[in-house]
């Protein structure tokens, strides 16, 4: 048994001496380890479920992943782009579904999320755990990040847009403009939703106030939907990912 033991150190020890070894000789580190703060802009992170890491990387998984921009979507600030990896894979999911229902449309851009290391992103009280996205409403063929009458509201992609991220089944809150609510939700309701489901999804007709529905009025959101992911839920695997740097 004694003998086994050796084994198994001296195993470990020349493993570990390696891993030096490499570092040492400037190698590059795991796509796991994040940037310094020195470092100007941090690389995308490849999205590898967490099933792959062994366990020298658990001990620092990747907090964030960064969006980068592909079919039918632009990021429009790669350093204000970086969620977690349920936000990531969601929107991209989203955006393949738009692009092959309006292919020859122009991209949708995605506005900010997070920064790389979470916390304050200015100007927003939010946008600081990866979780919210901010698409700008589309008017006509494009969405630019200005005020929206309803009037000017594309109605068929919005609504694409808007069922498409419901429909992932991971989002907890979408803010809009009441008055914009309420043009998507006859839009939707003549495309044959029901009662029970616009019910759901809305919280127009039921005043402003009131804390119901998924897509709910906020002041200042008459330029863009505010989509908020729902928090991924935790594991051993998974649980370094949200302890702050």
């Amino acid at each position: 048994m004694r003998i086994h033991h050796r084994i198994w150190a001296v195993l470990l020890t020349v493993a570990f001496g390696a891993g030096l070894a490499s570092d040492a000789a400037g190698e590059p580190r795991s796509t796991a380890d994040g940037p310094s703060k020195a470092e100007a802009e941090p690389p995308p992170k490849p999205l590898v479920p967490w099933a792959v890491y062994d366990i020298a990387q658990l001990q620092n998984p990747p907090r964030f992943y960064r969006l980068t921009s592909g079919p039918g979507y632009t990021v429009r600030n790669p350093a204000r782009a970086w969620g977690t990896y349920l936000t990531i894979t969601r929107l991209q999911d989203v955006m393949v579904a738009h692009h092959r229902r309006f292919p020859k449309a122009p991209p949708v851009v995605i506005q900010d999320i997070s920064s790389y290391y979470g916390g304050k992103l200015e100007p927003h009280v939010s946008h600081q755990e990866g979780r919210d996205v901010d698409i700008p409403l589309i008017q006509g063929d494009t969405n630019r990040y200005q005020k929206t009458a309803p009037s000017q509201l594309n109605l068929e992609r919005n609504w694409h847009l808007l069922d498409a991220l419901i429909n992932t089944g991971d989002v907890d809150i979408i803010f809009l403009d009441y008055a914009l609510q309420a043009v998507l939700y006859e839009y939707a309701k003549g495309q044959g939703l029901s009662r029970a489901e616009l019910t759901r999804i809305f919280q127009y007709p039921r005043g402003p106030e009131r804390s119901i529905g998924i897509v709910r009025h906020e002041p200042g959101h008459d330029t863009h939907f505010h989509v908020r992911f729902r928090r991924e839920r935790r594991s051993p695997h998974q649980v370094a990912v949200f302890v702050r740097p």
